[in-house]
């Protein structure tokens, strides 16, 4: 059972972690806070103050003295990478000359505070402002041990499903102007197909009376362009691919590919895939069709998913000889590494 403590102190972590890299960027004179980042905060005092906040520069940026508000009680946050006396001065002074000031400030500063401030005398007589307005991660830390364990499971949640993304906001480029994390090598890599000959798959049929569906030629044609298919799509989806063949129904040759779709389901209930979007996705590239009844007694029949072979006519020799020589789908449907089907030829060109 996730305890308070664990709860508090992760939350923490991630806090602190996220004030040491906008300290090491106050460090480099980089002291922008983007609105990204006021956004972060804004969620997790929400929670933890009980207020309703709204960033006031997520349309106009650089607002003077106010990030945050909430309008019914009248609370206003500076959110601050700088933590000088100065700055505080400052954000009181501009809060002073609005139409309509705050009825409370808070200067939050991402990082710790100083030990003392020097107040100038406007700042210590707004009345929507005193000392211990004057708020940091510590700050933060200290409010969060009286709430309730549903609001700390909430703001848990949401710092674990946000802190990377807010971290990778936070990235100093190198001198080139590349950044620690880039997309391009966050995306998986496209795989390329290992082709055979498939003499050994030719060779198998032969010796259990098969009738190869076609010449060596077609089948190598057939199986480069199943290849590229595969390719084009993510490693998941081709898991997912792999499972269906590995879990068809066994029964007459003709019907080998045919999957229960109820059963899938079944099977993916405890892990992170989608069914749907990957059958969706699967029928979009012509591998799968999917055959539901529209007749009376269909409330009592599951619906079939059909590997479908009008396009690769070679997939049953393929899953059969996988089968008959105890080999690996994920290695040929995955990984599209079909050297075990025979002598491998050239890399196939992308």
């Amino acid at each position: 059972m996730i305890t308070r403590g664990y709860l508090i102190g992760e939350i923490v972590d991630q806090l602190s972690t996220i004030a040491q890299q906008v300290e090491i960027r106050g460090k480099l004179n980089l002291l922008d806070i983007n609105t990204h980042l006021e956004s972060f905060f804004k969620t997790i005092l929400n929670h933890v103050l009980n207020l309703n906040l709204t960033n006031l520069n997520q349309d106009v940026s650089n607002v003077p003295a106010l990030d945050l508000q909430d309008s019914s009680s009248g609370t206003a946050i500076q959110i601050t990478s700088l933590k000088s006396s100065d700055k505080v001065n400052d954000a009181v002074q501009k809060a002073l000359e609005l139409e309509t000031p705050p009825q409370k400030l808070i200067v939050f500063i991402i990082g710790h505070k100083q030990k003392t401030y020097t107040l100038d005398e406007t700042t210590e007589q707004a009345d929507f402002f005193s000392r211990d307005n004057i708020w940091d991660i510590n700050t933060l830390a200290k409010k969060l041990i009286d709430l309730e364990l549903d609001t700390l499971h909430t703001i848990y949640n949401y710092i674990v499903r946000e802190c990377t993304k807010v971290l990778i906001e936070l990235e100093i480029p190198n001198t080139d102007g590349e950044y620690p994390t880039s997309l391009i090598n966050l995306i998986e890599v496209i795989p390329r197909p290992k082709i055979s000959d498939f003499s050994f798959l030719f060779q198998y049929l032969e010796e259990n009376n098969f009738d190869p569906p076609c010449s060596r030629e077609e089948v190598i044609t057939i199986m480069t362009e199943y290849s590229e298919c595969l390719s084009k799509l993510p490693r998941i989806t081709r898991e997912f691919y792999s499972i269906l063949m590995e879990r068809r129904e066994q029964g007459s040759f003709e019907d080998s590919l045919r999957v229960n779709l109820n059963r899938i389901n079944r099977y993916c209930e405890n892990t992170p895939i989608i069914v749907r979007e990957e059958l969706i996705m699967l029928q979009e590239y012509d591998l799968i069709r999917i055959n539901i009844p529209d007749y009376e007694e269909a409330a009592y029949e599951s619906p079939y998913i059909y590997i479908d072979e009008q396009k690769y006519s070679t997939l049953s020799y393929i899953v059969d000889f996988i089968e008959a020589g105890n080999l690996s789908f994920q290695r040929a449907i995955v990984f599209l590494d079909f050297s075990d089907f025979g002598v491998e030829l050239p890399e196939v060109s992308s």
